[in-house]
Formats: structure tokens, sequence, C-alpha cells
């Protein structure tokens, strides 16, 4: 999972050029689409971990979630550092 969560996101960041982080936000979004889609795809998975953690009700299955991601996010980091 790990591996496809980096492979989505490497292709995200390499797809992104200097002038549009020099220039990000701009008043027409499509100019730097790149990064607006490297922002969604951030606050999408940022969703996604959230919702996961809180829609559980019992606390022991909450901490697991927690656990996973914690360890999912160390294998993310271990694959591309």
């Amino acid at each position: 999972l790990a591996q496809n969560l980096t492979s989505l996101d490497q292709v995200a960041f390499c797809a992104v050029g200097v002038d549009e982080l020099l220039g990000f936000p701009k008043a027409n979004p499509e100019d730097s689409s790149a990064l607006v889609w490297l922002v969604d795809r951030f606050n999408r998975t940022s969703l996604w971990v959230s919702s996961s953690v809180l829609v559980e009700d019992d606390l022991n299955t909450r901490a697991q979630l927690l656990i996973f991601f914690m360890r999912l996010s160390l294998e993310a980091l271990v694959i591309y550092a």
C-alpha cells in the first residue's frame, strides 16, 4: 500500500515545476494544475486517514488504525528516503 501511494505521489511531485512553486497560488488555477492536483491529493489522503480513524467508535480500533497509518507513513518514508 505504501509503495502504491508513494508512486502516485512521485508522479505528482515530478509534474510540478519550479515556476509553479514560486507562483502558487495563482488567480488562474489552470496555470498550476500539477500543483493544484498535488495539494488536492494531499487533502484527500488526509481526509481519508482522519475519517477512517474517527468513524470508529471503539477506542482500541482507533488506536490500531493510528498505529497502522503511522507504520504506513514510516514505510513510505523508508521507500523514498
